[in-house]
Order: structure tokens, then C-alpha cells, then sequence
């Protein structure tokens, strides 16, 4: 028994880079998107999203808390656009969770 957990032993850089790589990252584990405004923004992935986001964003209570939460010092710039809305954000953010869903089975990458 031994024996085998040695062959299944795994470590976290290569747990993260599989994850990283199944879900098409880029090395800061950023989801990027594209404003109204032709801006590119980008928040976290949020499995690799650091403690302190995460708390902001789990603290947040209104639409316009996560919006701030996710999007950091990126926030004021984004609303700042007459076409966006703090509920575009949330959207983007339910997107990240839904492929998640999608790509993820049990815990482990897909091999689609």
C-alpha cells in the first residue's frame, strides 16, 4: 500500500498547472473579459482566487459589493462606462462558475 501512494503522490504546482491548463488560464489565473468599452478586464479565477478576495467577495451582500469584490481597483474604471452595469459582472462571474461545472467532473479535469 505503501508503495502505491508513493506513485500517486502529487504536488501542488502540478495539481495547479493541470487545473490552470484544463481550464485555459494564463499563468496568473485570471478570467479576462472584454467591456463595452473595449477594455480588457480581468478578477481572479475563483479557484485560485488568494484568501483576501475571497473574503471580499464572500463579505460582499449586495450586486454592487461583488462587483467591487470581484473587480478590485479595476471597479471604478469599469462603471464608469455608461453601458456597463455592476450586474455584467455578476454575469461574467456566473459564466466562470457555469463552465466550471462543465469542464470539471468529480473534482478532476474533463479529457474532451
Amino acid at each position: 500500500m505503501a508503495e502505491k501512494n508513493r506513485k500517486t503522490r502529487r504536488t501542488l504546482a502540478a495539481v495547479r498547472r493541470k487545473y490552470t491548463e484544463t481550464l485555459g488560464l494564463d499563468d496568473e489565473a485570471k478570467v479576462a473579459f472584454d467591456g463595452e468599452d473595449g477594455e480588457t478586464y480581468a478578477f481572479p479565477h475563483p479557484l485560485f482566487a488568494d484568501d483576501e478576495w475571497s473574503e471580499a467577495f464572500d463579505a460582499a451582500k449586495t450586486t454592487s459589493d461583488k462587483a467591487r469584490a470581484i473587480l478590485g481597483d479595476q471597479y471604478e474604471q469599469f462603471i464608469a462606462h455608461p453601458e456597463h452595469r455592476d450586474a455584467d459582472v455578476m454575469l461574467v462571474f456566473l459564466d466562470v462558475n457555469a463552465s466550471l461545472q462543465d469542464e470539471l467532473v468529480d473534482g478532476r479535469p474533463t479529457r474532451s
